[in-house]
């Protein structure tokens, strides 16, 4: 029951990515309790100018999973339980996918596609520190 439940969450969350393509997205599911919110921008949705480049690592890791045309966007899932069913799970997600009608369509429209999550505010770094 709780691997069907977290398996909708995620088929919610992975549909929903192609309409918020700034942003990286997070979900957590533990027991009853899920999250599903931002924790930042892909690189590739900042300008150059604000990227960390002085710092090695950081540059290494944007060129790292960096891939034209969408730069550093990507998606890493992470299942961890007993018993999991990979075959369903992969369908699903694979089901989740933008079929190729939808994927030619590009960004501009995806970002007008039915997206049924609540709305995502990220706080810029400067705000942060001012508040704090």
């Amino acid at each position: 029951m709780l691997l069907s439940k977290l398996v909708t969450r995620l088929l919610l969350f992975y549909r929903t990515l192609a309409s918020r393509m700034d942003f990286v997205g997070h979900i957590s599911v533990a027991g009853k309790l899920a999250e599903i919110s931002p924790v930042g921008k892909w690189w590739a949705a900042m300008p150059k100018n604000e990227w960390p480049l002085e710092d090695d690592s950081v540059r290494e890791a944007i060129t790292k999973h960096w891939q034209d045309p969408y730069g550093d966007r990507r998606q890493e899932l992470v299942f961890i339980g007993t018993d999991i069913d990979k075959e369903t799970i992969k369908n699903r997600l694979d089901a989740c996918l933008l079929t190729k009608d939808e994927y030619a369509l590009g960004p501009d429209a995806w970002a007008s596609f039915n997206d049924p999550i609540h709305a995502w505010q990220v706080r810029e770094e400067q705000a942060i520190l001012e508040d704090a």
